[in-house]
């Protein structure tokens, strides 16, 4: 698949979950939405039923969301709590957004400059499957506070993205901490290692919880060690 393929694709399924969620109920039939699309400016194709069933599948399979049409009619999501403004969801959604307008003006240049994520994105995967397999991850982390390196194993909670920068909170595993969790920031981190060994999630730990009182990444609960400065923009941030 071509990347001009991809994006036409992307571009379709974000002007689909627009239009469902700008008309009002009982939602548009199909010939609205292809009156809707031949008048859409650089539209490609026509649109089909078979061709606005597939695009419902993808969008179910990349963002969770359920487009049906009871009777045949109505076109509507099922499950809009999905898109919540704290979902994964709405996070995911809006990063196709960005990617899809990128693409389409990349010709422009410096006229356009999204926030730049640290290089401690290469981890994401790692981290995701330790995180979806509980499995522990040994890494060698360079604190913010000293100059100082350590290798440290931990147990991985959540990963939050903060002002360009992604953390990591966990629990450091035979430390005098292991029972609070503790962030570490990603672009500070020299080397991760998923490790065989599972872990068993300590059930203390709400993350919707914790992050309620959060202010970014930084907690202000005594039991959480959330409070050390960042060097780099002199803010309360990291605890390593």
């Amino acid at each position: 698949m071509n990347n001009a393929f991809t994006l036409s694709q992307l571009k379709f399924d974000l002007w689909l979950i627009e239009q469902l969620q700008i008309t009002p109920s009982p939602g548009p039939t199909l010939e609205e939405l292809q009156q809707r699309w031949d008048a859409c400016p650089g539209h490609t194709g026509g649109l089909s039923r078979d061709r606005l069933t597939t695009h419902r599948k993808n969008i179910k399979l990349f963002l969770g969301l359920e487009i049906m049409a009871p009777a045949r009619m109505h076109y509507r999501i099922m499950n809009p709590e999905v898109l919540a403004l704290d979902s994964l969801a709405n996070d995911l959604l809006k990063s196709i957004q960005n990617y899809a307008f990128l693409q389409e003006f990349k010709d422009l240049g410096d006229q356009i400059q999204p926030e730049q994520i640290e290089s401690g994105s290469r981890y994401l995967q790692q981290i995701g499957q330790a995180l979806r397999n509980k499995q522990k991850l040994d890494i060698t982390y360079h604190k913010f506070s000293d100059e100082k390196q350590y290798n440290v194993i931990i147990h991985p909670y959540c990963l939050k993205a903060d002002k360009g920068r992604w953390y990591l909170f966990a629990s450091k595993e035979g430390s005098e901490h292991q029972d609070t969790l503790q962030c570490f920031a990603l672009d500070r981190t020299l080397r991760l290692t998923i490790m065989p060994e599972t872990y068993v999630p300590n059930p203390a730990y709400d993350i919707s919880t914790y992050f309620r009182d959060c202010f970014g990444v930084w907690h202000d609960y005594e039991n959480y060690p959330v409070r050390d400065r960042d060097r780099k923009s002199g803010s309360a941030g990291m605890p390593d």
